[in-house]
């Protein structure tokens, strides 16, 4: 039986969780609401107005439509093909970085947590002090890189600088060490090589890692918007994220529905590996 000191210590908690969240839920709940508003309801409250010679943009802010409309959709899905082009352009950034990211974090976390080289520690504490950068520092050296190997202004650069994560091989190599040594020389001793081990005795042990590291890196990349616009010069390249952020004129009067069709992937994805994803992180703080 809990005391009441505990009872009401849970209470707080929950209040205290319910108060941060709130700003989330409500802000999900105005997109959500707004994108049922009609083409001619959006254009009264969000569009432009002009005041003699200056032209300004002004909002009539409100939760709820007046009438429920389906317009911004029906705009979305099949009157504006340049919302799929944009959106495809997520996904395909987002797949092959998501794929190359679990590929490559899985062998180097693999390298650092169960073989054995001169200047492992180094290196690995390498990954750290790079792993605890900003972001923004290395966007400089990126460009120049990118530049002088001539891969400025296309898609694989945003794609292959986001594969090399060093949070990706940190967060495997933790899962990697709960794996007994034993069952590796166990392994060995039966004539299994590095690779027959780790395909089949590190993946299936560490597959809560890798639900949480596809989580966390379709997040990420699926809402990349600084990257894009500084590597890719062609608009119509950039993923749906930057058009969103811009705000361009192809989907200014639908802007609601297309943030909630882009919510869309994200939300499945994480129904898909919530329990892999909590697993994981119940055991990373068992551990």
């Amino acid at each position: 039986m809990k005391s009441k000191k505990e009872k009401w210590m849970v209470r707080l908690i929950l209040l205290f969780m319910f108060i941060c969240t709130l700003p989330v839920i409500l802000f999900l709940l105005f997109i959500f609401c707004n994108s049922f508003l009609s083409s001619s309801e959006f254009i009264s409250r969000y569009g432009m107005a002009e005041h003699g010679n200056q032209v300004s943009q002004y909002v009539q802010f409100s939760f709820f439509p007046k009438k429920i409309s389906l317009d911004q959709y029906k705009d979305a899905f099949w009157n504006h093909s340049n919302f799929w082009y944009y959106f495809w352009n997520s996904a395909e950034i987002s797949i092959f970085i998501v794929i190359g990211t679990v590929v490559v974090s899985a062998l180097g976390a693999y390298a650092f947590a169960k073989l054995h080289f001169p200047c492992k520690q180094i290196l690995f504490l390498g990954i750290i002090v790079f792993m605890m950068l900003p972001y923004q520092v290395m966007l400089s050296p990126q460009i120049l890189l990118l530049d002088q190997i001539k891969l400025l202004n296309h898609t694989s650069s945003v794609i292959l600088l986001n594969i090399f994560t060093t949070l990706g091989v940190y967060l495997l190599y933790q899962f990697m060490l709960n794996i007994p040594k034993e069952c590796i020389e166990a392994a060995k001793m039966d004539g299994a090589g590095h690779i027959k081990i780790f395909f089949s005795i590190v993946l299936p042990q560490i597959k809560d890692g890798i639900y949480t590291l596809i989580i966390l890196n379709l997040i990420d990349t699926w809402n990349l918007v600084e990257q894009p616009l500084l590597f890719l010069k062609n608009q119509y390249q950039y993923p749906l994220s930057v058009i969103l952020s811009e705000g361009e004129e192809v989907i200014e009067n639908n802007v609601f529905a297309c943030c909630v069709i882009f919510l869309i992937p994200i939300l499945l994805v994480f129904l898909a590996c919530k329990d892999g994803l909590l697993n994981g992180i119940g055991n990373s703080v068992l551990k």
